[in-house]
């Protein structure tokens, strides 16, 4: 049976790699989430700025860059484990790995399908249907959510064991699997929602506001005004951005000056910052949207970092899986191709080993500098950062530990 939330699923994968891709300042999306006021004038609405601030990709990479940070991939099967070293390299799987976990966490749900030449994925578009997954492609080649079978213009590709749409493979196992999020949807637990569905409310906030205080500092620097003892009341000023008005011979120009007072908005704009933070579970400090001046060391580092350890520990079953299905797979293709008898889906799973290490927790002083030039070599946090959380800790110097290899 056909899950009635495939639409929905559909239209939140969209938008959140919509959110991750940081497209909300490109038509047609700042249409959308920046709408024109009421009785806003098109010109005006044109003139407004719509910024992205690279919110969203940020968090989701930093989530990314623990998980994958620490990955062994092996079998007690001598003959196995050399064969995951050659489909790695062939499939270049730790590539693949963090498109597929990216993907999964931008948009929910994601198909990944093995073909013999590499690897592909279908976002929020696909379903489990009779005997296999099946996704769609209308008149136009696109790819489209499965409704329903009345559709019209639609070519169903089915995907199981024997078939591949309207191909027979004989591959003797199916080529493809799927990854869902941490987040489901209440009506149906197998559909993953898009992680930033947390909190992409509160970004088109953010850059709503960002936007005005913007728009407001960007006119003010740009708008002339004039003596007004001889104004000409049948030519009125238009104190429009860039236009100068001609007020006579003797007339006088100054640019406006900035008298106005943004600190409500910067107070709103930390405020919602916090909140993408706890929402996210990804500390301020490393969400990409908050100026540090100081960080915490020590018992207070790691508890400033428990939520994201939470969020990386329910996230590794789901990386376990997306890795072992991609090996298992690329070994089955692998297999087939040299017209090998492709063994049991479950007995390899039970014959490869996958270790993810991500513990981001501090405990004596010296894995403390450990795990602080971990955070920085993974781009979690800046040299000055480094500088900040290494400075109570010890004292030396951090030039040559922080840029060199050691």
């Amino acid at each position: 049976m056909i899950s009635n939330t495939l639409l929905t699923q559909h239209i939140d994968a969209h938008e959140g790699k919509v959110f991750y891709d940081n497209l909300l300042a490109y038509k047609p999306y700042s249409n959308k989430y920046f709408p024109q006021n009421r009785g806003e004038s098109s010109t005006s609405y044109n003139r407004r700025p719509k910024i992205a601030l690279p919110i969203t990709s940020s968090i989701i990479d930093r989530i990314n860059n623990i998980l994958l940070s620490n990955i062994s991939i092996t079998s007690e099967d001598p003959k196995l484990n050399e064969g995951l070293g050659e489909v790695e390299g062939n499939y270049k799987l730790l590539e693949q790995t963090r498109l597929i976990l990216t993907n999964a966490m931008a948009t929910g749900q994601t198909l990944s399908i093995i073909r013999p030449d590499g690897w592909e994925l279908k976002t929020g578009e696909w379903v489990w249907y009779e005997h296999g997954w099946v996704y769609a492609t209308n008149d136009q080649n696109q790819i489209t959510p499965v409704i329903s079978k009345e559709q019209n213009n639609i070519t169903y590709v089915y995907i199981d064991e024997y078939v591949w749409g309207d191909t027979t493979h004989n591959l003797g196992f199916n080529p493809s699997f799927t990854t869902k999020n941490i987040d489901s949807y209440s009506q149906d637990t197998s559909l993953g929602k898009p992680f930033p569905e947390r909190f992409n409310n509160l970004v088109v906030e953010y850059n709503q506001v960002f936007s005005e205080v913007a728009k407001t500092l960007k006119i003010l620097q740009s708008v002339w005004v004039t003596n007004n003892d001889i104004d000409d009341p049948s030519r009125p000023i238009s104190l429009d951005p860039d236009k100068i008005n001609f007020m006579g011979v003797d007339g006088t120009l100054e640019q406006v000056i900035r008298q106005v007072n943004t600190q409500p908005e910067a107070d709103f704009l930390a405020t919602l910052e916090r909140h993408i933070a706890r929402a996210a579970q990804v500390p301020s400090e490393l969400t990409g949207i908050k100026d540090t001046t100081q960080l915490p060391s020590g018992i207070a580092l790691a508890l400033l970092m428990a939520p994201l350890s939470d969020l990386v520990e329910r996230f590794e079953p789901i990386l376990q899986d997306i890795i072992l299905n991609l090996y298992v797979k690329s070994i089955q293709m692998a297999m087939a191709l040299q017209g090998i008898i492709v063994p049991d889906e479950k007995l390899l799973r039970e014959l490869i080993d996958v270790t993810i290490s991500s513990n981001i927790y501090p405990t004596t002083a010296q894995d403390e500098i450990v795990n602080i030039k971990d955070l920085f070599k993974l781009g979690l946090i800046t040299v000055d950062e480094a500088r900040l959380l290494l400075n109570p800790t010890v004292s030396i110097s951090l030039e040559e530990p922080i840029n060199g290899n050691e």
